[in-house]
C-alpha cells in the first residue's frame, strides 16, 4: 500500500470529523447569542408598542374630531393625558429622534392648550401637529 493512499483515506474521514466539530463549536454559541439578541429585541419592541399605543389612539381620535371641526373628548379641561408615557418615551429615544420628538411634542402641546383655552379653535394647526407627531410614535 502506498503512503499517499493511506494518508488520503485516513485524512478524508479526519477532515470530515474535524469540520463537523468546528461547525458544532461555532454553532452552539452563535445560536445562543442570536436567541438572546432577538429575545431582547422582541421585549423592547413589545414594551415600546405598549407605551405608544394609548397615545396613538388619543392622537387618532383627536385628528378625526379636528377633521370634522369638533373637539374630541381629549381637549376638555378635565380630560387626562398620559404625560408619564411622554416621559417614558423620551427615555427610550435618543439623538436626532429625541430632538425631533421634543420639538413635535412641544408644538402639539402648544396647540392642544390653544384648543382648550381659545374661542377660535385652530383645527388645521392641530391636524398638522398630530400628523407630524404620529410618525415618531409608530409601532414597531
Amino acid at each position: 500500500m502506498n503512503i499517499m493512499d493511506a494518508l488520503t483515506s485516513a485524512s478524508y474521514s479526519d477532515i470530515i470529523s474535524t469540520i463537523a466539530m468546528i461547525v458544532a463549536v461555532v454553532a452552539v454559541p452563535a445560536s445562543g447569542y442570536l436567541s438572546y439578541h432577538y429575545a431582547i429585541k422582541g421585549e423592547k419592541r413589545k414594551e415600546w408598542n405598549a407605551l405608544v399605543e394609548p397615545l396613538l389612539i388619543i392622537l387618532e381620535e383627536q385628528r378625526n374630531a379636528c377633521g370634522k371641526g369638533v373637539l374630541s373628548k381629549h381637549e376638555r379641561k378635565e380630560a387626562t393625558f398620559p404625560y408619564s408615557s411622554i416621559t417614558a418615551i423620551k427615555r427610550r429615544i435618543s439623538g436626532r429622534d429625541l430632538n425631533a420628538f421634543i420639538a413635535k411634542y412641544s408644538e402639539y402641546h402648544r396647540v392642544k392648550v390653544l384648543m382648550v383655552e381659545s374661542t377660535k379653535k385652530p383645527y388645521a394647526e392641530m391636524i398638522r401637529a398630530i400628523d407630524e407627531l404620529i410618525p415618531l410614535l409608530k409601532l414597531k
